[in-house]
């Protein structure tokens, strides 16, 4: 017996038909094996997508690169604050435009500066991270108005030694309870 489709039916059934024999195209074999393996074939090219900058594990953003630590020696350093307190200092005093600086020369000798004041010496690095100072020269300078706070870190330092941290541009410089904050001006 035979049965006779309307043409309606039988373009449905040709649809099916297409539709299931495009679903099962797009469904490859994992296990198989490239067909060739010419390099550059794009059968053996492995394609990696790229995630966009805005995804995790995306490409860097341009942040500013980590400055090395500056040399304790030979460098220029700028007194920007006094420091006091026995808990990673309590109290901040900013001494950025005081005019103070710091310089330690790869001779051993030092030089330190404030309005009031010029000390110079020698010293001795200890591997503690500690500096050890001997005052050779102390030159009062004549000064409008004394920086109270600023004079008595200076000489908490040099009297007592410094335990020194320096973290790029910035180093502390610290003895007892009292420290100086210091950046670096320029490289000598």
């Amino acid at each position: 017996m035979r049965t006779h489709l309307s043409n309606a039916a039988r373009w449905r059934v040709l649809a099916c038909l297409v539709v299931g024999i495009l679903a099962l195209s797009s469904c490859g074999d994992d296990t198989s094996e490239p067909v060739s393996t010419e390099p550059g074939d794009p059968a053996t090219t492995d394609t990696t997508i790229a995630p966009d900058d805005d995804e995790p594990g995306g490409p860097p953003s341009e942040e500013a690169e980590v400055e090395p630590d500056r040399a304790m020696v030979g460098t220029s350093w700028e007194i920007i604050s006094t420091l006091q307190g026995p808990d990673a200092f309590d109290t901040v005093s900013d001494a950025t435009g005081a005019g103070g600086s710091l310089v330690l020369e790869a001779d051993g000798t030092f030089e330190i500066t404030t309005p009031c004041l010029v000390r110079s010496g020698t010293y001795v690095e200890r591997g503690d991270a500690r500096v050890v100072f001997s005052i050779t020269d102390d030159q009062p300078q004549p000064c409008e108005e004394p920086d109270d706070e600023l004079a008595a870190a200076v000489d908490a330092v040099l009297v007592h030694g410094a335990i020194v941290e320096i973290d790029g541009d910035d180093m502390t410089m610290w003895a007892d309870d009292v420290g100086l904050g210091l950046r670096a001006a320029e490289q000598r």
